[in-house]
């Protein structure tokens, strides 16, 4: 396959029209990642944990 400097030029100008393009479906996926997030956070508080449950180590500061 030949290219010419004409038809590489082409091709280069169109890759910033197609990377915009793909920005669009980014924010979908951090709002369904939001939505994710919250029903996880629904879902593990909606679990009771006895207060007397520790964890088998203790942090120090």
């Amino acid at each position: 396959m030949k290219l010419t400097r004409r038809a590489m030029a082409q091709m280069l100008a169109a890759a910033p029209a197609v990377s915009a393009a793909q920005t669009a479906p980014q924010t979908d996926a951090a709002k369904l990642a939001r939505e994710q997030f919250d029903k996880n956070s629904q879902a593990m508080a909606s679990v009771k944990i006895p207060i007397a449950t520790e964890p088998p180590f203790h942090f120090k500061a």
